[in-house]
C-alpha cells in the first residue's frame, strides 16, 4: 500500500493505493516481477487485496476520526480478520 497525492476537485489529497505483484528468481537466480498469477495463486492475492482493503478502511476511519474529534460518522472499521468468512 502507498499514498498517492492528487488533487481532487481543486484540493490536494491522499488517496491510498494497492499494488500487486508476484515475485519469483529467474533462472539465473535473478528476482523478477509479474502480474500475472496461476490458479493456486489466485486465492493467496484475494486475500492480500481483502487485508489492503481492510486496511485502507481502517485508515479511512483514524482519518476521519482526527478530522471530526474522535467521532467518525458512518464510518466502522473492518474486522481485524477474515476468520469468520465461511468458504
Amino acid at each position: 500500500m502507498w499514498n498517492n497525492d492528487a488533487v481532487v476537485n481543486g484540493k490536494k489529497a491522499s488517496i491510498l493505493k494497492a499494488t500487486i505483484d508476484r515475485r519469483y528468481k529467474d533462472k539465473d537466480g535473478t528476482w523478477k516481477s509479474s502480474g500475472s498469477f496461476s490458479r493456486n495463486e489466485i486465492p493467496l492475492a484475494v486475500f492480500c487485496l481483502l487485508k489492503a482493503f481492510a486496511a485502507m478502511v481502517g485508515e479511512e476511519v483514524k482519518r476521519s476520526e482526527v478530522l471530526l474529534g474522535g467521532a467518525a460518522v458512518g464510518l466502522q472499521a473492518p474486522p481485524s480478520s477474515f476468520s469468520s468468512v465461511r468458504t
